[in-house]
């Protein structure tokens, strides 16, 4: 699947903040635990500059939700790249 990414991020026509499926491939990538595609994805300036959004009909930012999910690779990936908004669900 990285080489996917890859190839569809150096497509100049890419979208990187909204697929078809009304979510961002950040949250996808989130959402099914790719750690090594969240990794290339946070590289990608575009996607840098909405770490701190919400996602789009979801009221959660990428770090709420890999708080929620309590993927700690995934948590310490997002906060090497500026996200902020941890919160700790463990505690509820």
């Amino acid at each position: 699947m990285i080489d996917v990414v890859e190839q569809l991020l150096s497509h100049p026509r890419t979208e990187l903040v909204d697929t078809p499926f009304y979510c961002s491939p950040l949250l996808l990538a989130i959402i099914f635990e790719h750690q090594d595609i969240l990794a290339l994805l946070l590289k990608n300036s575009t996607i840098q500059a909405s770490i701190n959004n919400e996602f789009f009909g979801y009221g959660v930012t990428p770090m709420s939700l890999a708080s929620e999910i309590g993927h700690i690779g995934m948590i310490k990936q997002l906060s090497a790249y500026g996200a902020n908004e941890y919160v700790d669900y463990s505690l509820d």
